[in-house]
């Protein structure tokens, strides 16, 4: 497992979005594949002493939820020519 940073736009996990600044801890091929396509990097492992300095829950407007795809939204009418 490795710990990543969101650098740039959004990244989808587990049905979720996480923007700019958000860490993850990823499958080591998952986050390598983020690092290579630019929009990540390795976070610092920290000390277990800094992590209980630094336990802040991250802001809910960090992350999103898909919302569910409904099929029969997506069917616009008419016939097709």
């Amino acid at each position: 497992m490795m710990k990543i940073r969101v650098t740039e736009g959004y990244v989808g996990f587990n049905r979720k979005v996480y923007g700019v600044g958000a860490v993850l801890k990823l499958e080591d091929q998952d986050a390598a594949y983020l690092i290579k396509e630019g929009v990540a990097v390795e976070a610092p492992e920290e000390s277990p002493a800094d992590a209980v300095d630094k336990m802040v829950e991250a802001p809910a407007d960090d992350e999103m939820t898909l919302p569910d795809v409904d099929p029969a939204a997506a069917v616009k009418p008419g016939s097709k020519k």
